[in-house]
């Protein structure tokens, strides 16, 4: 038999092969992954979002990127974690409307420090590099929150409360 004829089924089957073994990988969209913070009144009731909040975050390079911006009638709110920080600063900033007529608007701000363990997540060699995080510890400042409480400590792509937090009214 010639070995030319059967060159091009050979150098086919083996590119279907290339393209059958691609298709199987299957990396995750975003490659960030998220906190949630239930808002909670007393021990057992969720709370609403009253007054405006904006979140924002100061990152390595000492600029700052604001994660949530202006949110108000919710319940909970999702904020990113850095991939490598061994803590995360943030900044809550609460707009409270004192008046509607004169409009008066009074503000308070936090700050809150997530500590936290990072552990390097393998999807894929021909994915991007993900974390995943594991929460050590919260401390904040009490100008409007009151308490932050630890429900969940393993961040993942898994959606959970991983905090309660209780506002001062």
């Amino acid at each position: 038999m010639n070995k030319r004829k059967f060159l091009p089924l050979g150098l086919f089957a083996f590119i279907l092969m290339q393209m059958v073994a691609c298709s199987s990988i299957d990396c995750p969209f975003m490659n960030t992954v998220y906190t949630t913070y239930q808002l909670k009144q007393g021990e057992e009731k969720t709370d609403t979002l009253r007054d405006t909040l904006s979140v924002w975050i100061h990152r390595f390079d000492k600029t700052d990127s604001v994660v949530l911006n202006k949110a108000v009638n919710v319940t909970s709110f999702n904020l990113p974690m850095s991939y490598t920080n061994l803590e995360d600063s943030l900044f809550f900033c609460i707009v409270h409307e004192v008046s509607k007529e004169p409009k008066v608007c009074s503000s308070v701000l936090d700050t809150v420090v997530v500590k936290k363990t990072n552990t390097p997540h393998f999807e894929s060699v021909d994915c991007s590099p993900k974390y995943f995080h594991e929460i050590t510890d919260v401390n904040h400042t009490n100008n409007g929150i009151n308490f932050i409480e630890i429900k969940n400590t393993s961040v993942t792509y898994e959606p959970k409360n991983h905090f309660y937090i209780y506002f001062k009214h």
